[in-house]
């Protein structure tokens, strides 16, 4: 004891001094200047300090408990902590597999919590992010920052989760490095990998061939995430999702995109306003959801060598465009000055000038060297043109008029005022005009379990609306393509071609959501909440739940009754084209089957979100996104279009 006294006052010195540095009392370089020691000496000393912090804990909890009768074994031996810079996961799966242990090994990674689970020294289950099982440890072993911390105490078959590795731990790691070294090889080859892609022309061609797997990895691919989020965000093992990138790239399906060109510099003296300096730094700072969708769904790309030609062109259409305004108003002055000659002759003539209600003027009707009236005039701001009246729609419909593009000729069609409901659905039934739906419904992408599989299938199922007491109003969904264009063909219409239906959701001027500019809120769109979040715990499909579109509750789990959002619909009165289910259009892609002569699949384009969206990106009218034509899916329903 008196050989001990002298150290262990020096260590309680030492301690003393890293409190006095903790507490903020003392800086790191003046405890170094003041007590002569180095910077070494120092960090051991903050070693010592974490190690009797833990030995006093691990004592307070050991006696707070066994006043309760339970009597805890030594906590140091139980567990281990370290910075995976020097303590590599896979030398924590290999200290365990040498004790023979069951552990629970945590790993903390970019504000992301993985976990390795092993039972008598085999790795037996792994999860991170969206994979499960052997696809999630290869990824793990490729970490090389973090947080690393076994608990050994923990008893795998106390879990309750099945086994879904079945390989060695020694055949684990070396499969491990085998996949490791690829992936090398094709990051490698793909060059940065925090370059963002968007999806090419090739890729949105009606005629475009990908596999399953290939439109799996394509939908991840909006123009905001980089080839390294794809990669943590696919639910395909990494190896697999680099190698169908690089093919996709190969084949001319993924083009860079290109940032669009800093704003000109002011002239000299001119002064910007302070307001529009701040809009100047809203546009210039993407958000976090910021994916261009516009150019995402279309495979557009800005060259910032076009920026001089685009000048131009902006030169040309505004004076196009006033040219057509002069235009318009000299024939109206010439309309109207026509008219009051008339009426002076008349008048002249002794016949009584009846006078008639004023009516707003009409353009001048087309004919030879005369400007069709329905042209859009970006630059002069004008209110998108009134819904006609006429009784040619079918009631329940809204008349649209969608002016003529490049590429297609004006347009007047109706399109249904609300999705199609469960209880209309079931009249063409009973009339034979259409099948019953099946309660069948596809899995979420992510690597589940067979329990978790089994817990989804039931989850997800009970989401459809056929036949369920009380949803008689709410959507149809859980049916295929060829179900929804039966139905639209027993009431005389077809679905909405992807024109039909975005323009019904954006109108003239193009608006970023139907209702308007303001931010998806829940009282504007049933799509995913704290409801959301709630439901998905309750199911136990935490694993598949992706996040929230925003705070708040919107009320519903599921599905809504139709309309139950006025708030969200267009100034047409068309409720529902964002969230609650997202909708059937004719819009296609063909697809193969990666197996040799496999039978083609049609993949149809389904546009606007659900009430199962997590991003306000999967809100924007003009994102496509990909569906097998015999595919059911909860999220996804119908509303159809007539012609006139």
């Amino acid at each position: 004891m008196i050989s001990e006294a002298p150290s262990s006052r020096r260590d309680d010195r030492k301690l003393e001094l890293v409190e006095r540095i903790l507490r903020g009392q003392l800086t790191l370089q003046q405890a170094c200047i003041k007590y002569g020691v180095s910077g070494a000496e120092l960090k051991e000393w903050v070693r010592l300090y974490r190690r009797e912090a833990r030995r006093v804990l691990d004592d307070r909890v050991r006696a707070a408990l066994s006043t309760q009768g339970m009597e805890l074994e030594d906590l140091e031996t139980a567990e281990f902590t370290g910075n995976v810079e020097s303590l590599a996961v896979a030398e924590v799966i290999q200290t365990v597999a040498l004790g023979r242990k069951d552990a629970e090994i945590l790993i903390e990674h970019q504000g992301q919590q993985s976990r390795i689970w092993c039972a008598d020294g085999d790795v037996v289950d792994a999860e991170c992010g969206r994979l499960l099982g052997a696809p999630a440890v290869y990824r793990l072993l490729t970490f090389e920052h973090g947080r690393v911390h076994a608990d050994c105490s923990v008893r795998f078959a106390d879990l309750g989760r099945p086994r879904t590795i079945t390989v060695s731990t020694q055949a684990l790691l070396m499969e491990a490095a085998r996949r490791s070294d690829e992936c090398g090889e094709l990051c490698a080859r793909l060059g940065d990998m925090s370059s963002v892609y968007v999806t090419s022309g090739v890729a949105m061609a009606p005629d475009a061939q990908a596999s399953p797997s290939e439109f799996a990895v394509l939908r991840l691919f909006d123009a905001h995430r980089s080839l390294e989020r794809v990669v943590q965000d696919s639910s395909l093992p990494d190896l697999e999702t680099l190698t169908l990138i690089q093919q996709l790239r190969e084949r001319g399906m993924l083009d860079p995109r290109v940032t669009p060109p800093p704003p000109l510099p002011l002239p000299p003296g001119s002064q910007r306003s302070p307001r529009s300096q701040r809009s100047s730094a809203t546009r210039d700072e993407p958000s976090e959801l910021s994916f261009v969708p516009l150019a995402a769904s279309l495979g557009m790309r800005h060259e910032p060598h076009l920026a001089r030609r685009w000048v131009w062109g902006l030169v040309c259409v505004g004076a196009t465009t006033l040219g057509l305004a002069l235009a318009l108003r000299y024939a109206d002055q010439q309309r109207r000055s026509a008219q009051r000659a008339a009426r002076t002759a008349l008048a002249s003539a002794g016949e009584p000038s009846v006078p008639k209600p004023s009516v707003p003027s009409a353009p001048p009707a087309a004919g030879a060297g005369t400007v069709q009236a329905v042209v859009p005039l970006p630059v002069v701001s004008q209110p998108a043109p009134a819904t006609p009246t006429t009784a040619s729609c079918p009631e329940g419909t809204a008349q649209l008029l969608r002016p003529a593009t490049r590429d297609s000729e004006a347009e007047s069609y109706c399109l249904d005022r609300y999705e199609v409901t469960a209880a209309a659905y079931a009249q063409c039934v009973n009339a034979s005009g259409c099948v019953p739906a099946r309660r069948e419904v596809a899995l979420p992408e992510a690597a589940l379990t067979a329990a978790a599989r089994r817990r989804a299938r039931s989850a997800f199922g009970a989401q459809c609306n056929s036949g369920e007491s009380g949803r008689g109003s709410h959507p149809m969904n859980c049916l295929t393509f060829e179900e929804a264009e039966s139905y639209c063909r027993w009431r005389g219409g077809k679905l909405p071609s992807e024109g039909e239906w975005e323009f019904g959701a954006g109108g003239v001027n193009g608006r970023p959501f139907p209702w308007g500019g303001a931010p998806p809120s829940p009282t504007l769109l049933n799509a995913c909440g704290s409801e959301c979040k709630s439901w998905y715990a309750s199911a136990g499909l935490q694993p598949v739940f992706e996040g929230v579109m925003y705070e708040g509750s919107d009320g519903y789990a599921g599905t809504a009754p139709v309309g139950s959002f006025p708030g969200g619909g267009t100034p047409e009165g068309i409720q529902d084209l964002i969230g609650n289910v997202a909708e059937w259009t004719t819009g296609r892609v063909e697809g193969y089957d990666v197996e040799p002569g496999g039978v083609a699949v049609a993949s149809h384009i389904v546009r606007g979100g659900a009430f199962t969206s997590s991003q306000a990106a999967l809100a924007a009218p003009v994102l496509r996104q990909y569906s097998s034509a015999d595919e059911r899916d909860r999220s996804v329903g119908f509303r159809c279009a007539y012609s006139l």
